[in-house]
């Protein structure tokens, strides 16, 4: 049978009303306390759980660890303990009875145990902290392209960003344009020109606010002038102008092929080379080749075509030498253009001598002594010398590639130091 507690009556004899209410106050609250512990002895806890019991997290990570009770709704009597506290720490969550966020403070072991007094269950988490070894790369700077640029009214034209580096954590951008009624700019990095003008773009990173900026204007119709021309080979003549159309260089015979690299003044420009988008490279016949260069706007519109003559010359047919420059001793007769053969006498002490050799035109080919392949200039390194006559024979081809003229050097080394 179960205690049944009830409180008594309390005369009050001689003893003013304000004493007597508060007698009958404290029997009410006696009372109530009695109902409390009724209830509870009537409904037990039988078991509690939690819903992790086995976690591994890294310094500075949180979770949150939520204890269930059953029969329920009794969460509120709930205890908590743990074996080292500098390990992690326990907040309540506010507006939550029976649940706490767990965070890593520093590397280690600890248990947190969640329990109830009266009846004595309680259940147990256990936290291994390790180290957290992914460290924060920040963002060191923001750069953007094109930094200016013109549009039309009505065009599009991207942005692109590159964050330093290029491995930070936040890659986050925001973007701006300082005058949306010419230009705006969307999440994207596109900009579209609204009206003549010119607006700045600004890029700013989430993670430290570096900004960068691009001055785009706006135009009321498409610029398809070049802003440079440049070439592989050759001088271009005149010096190039955005306002002239016409222009021409010269070549050697031995270059068969040119590249030309026009500049728009506009990067959304269309630029074909003799009618072919995104060529550069253009083949040469010997003499004049005409290359047609044809700006325009996005939409294939408002052509501007500048016209470029390379000329190829006719190769030379001349095979001389101009110059022989010789490490050792002189030449017999001294060098002339038109001698072919030569005498250069060197003492014993000297066992070998270097040749250079230079030709009237810089395109010639030599071959020494049937067997070395030379070009105008090259050095023809230590030669080695014999007693007495050491012939060299060098054959030189023009730049044609068939006239040819052969030069003869007699390299003689005395017995002696004499000459």
């Amino acid at each position: 049978m179960k205690n049944i507690y009830y409180l008594k009556p309390i005369q009050i004899i001689n003893i003013g009303g304000g004493m007597g209410y508060l007698i009958r106050k404290t029997n009410i609250i006696l009372l109530v306390i009695m109902l409390v512990v009724l209830v509870a002895s009537c409904n037990p806890i039988v078991s509690i759980s939690l819903n992790e019991v086995d976690v591994e997290m890294k310094v500075g990570d949180s979770f949150e660890l939520a204890a269930t009770v059953n029969p329920a709704g009794q969460e509120s009597s709930l205890w908590w303990v743990t074996s080292d506290d500098s390990v992690v720490s326990i907040d309540i969550i506010p507006g939550r009875v029976g649940a706490w966020m767990i965070t890593a403070r520093k590397v280690g072991d600890t248990e947190i145990q969640i329990g109830e007094t009266s009846s004595g269950y309680f259940a147990t988490c256990a936290i291994t902290v390790i180290e957290n070894t992914a460290a924060e790369i920040i963002v060191t700077g923001v750069s953007i392209t094109p930094v200016s640029d013109s549009i039309v009214v009505g065009a599009t034209i991207q942005i692109s960003v590159e964050i330093e580096p290029l491995n930070a954590d936040n890659m986050n951008v925001t973007w701006s344009s300082n005058n949306e009624s010419v230009a705006t700019i969307n999440e994207a990095g596109i900009v579209e020109g609204l009206s003549v003008g010119s607006a700045t773009i600004t890029v700013t990173t989430e993670d430290g606010n570096f900004t960068a900026e691009s001055l785009i204007t706006v135009t009321s119709e498409a610029d398809t002038s070049l802003s440079n021309l440049i070439l592989s080979d050759g001088i271009l003549s005149p010096v190039f102008s955005p306002e002239g159309l016409v222009y021409s260089a010269s070549v050697a015979f031995i270059t068969t092929s040119i590249d030309v690299f026009p500049i728009p003044t506009s990067s959304s420009s269309i630029l074909s080379i003799n009618g072919v988008e995104n060529q550069s490279t253009v083949s040469l016949v010997e003499g004049d080749n005409d290359i047609s260069i044809v700006v325009s706007d996005e939409a294939g519109n408002n052509d501007t075509t500048y016209i470029l003559t390379v000329t190829r010359n006719a190769p030379v047919t001349d095979p001389s030498l101009s110059t022989v420059i010789l490490s050792a001793g002189m030449l017999t007769p001294a060098f002339d253009t038109a001698i072919y053969s030569y005498v250069n006498q060197v003492p014993v002490s000297v066992d070998s001598v270097s040749f250079q050799f230079f030709g009237v035109d810089a395109n010639i080919s030599l071959l020494i002594n049937s067997s070395i392949v030379l070009s105008s200039g090259q050095v023809y390194s230590s030669y080695p010398l014999s007693i007495g006559d050491n012939l060299l024979s060098v054959v030189v081809t023009a730049e044609d590639g068939s006239t040819r003229a052969t030069y003869t050097f007699n390299v003689r080394r005395s017995e002696s130091d004499e000459i």
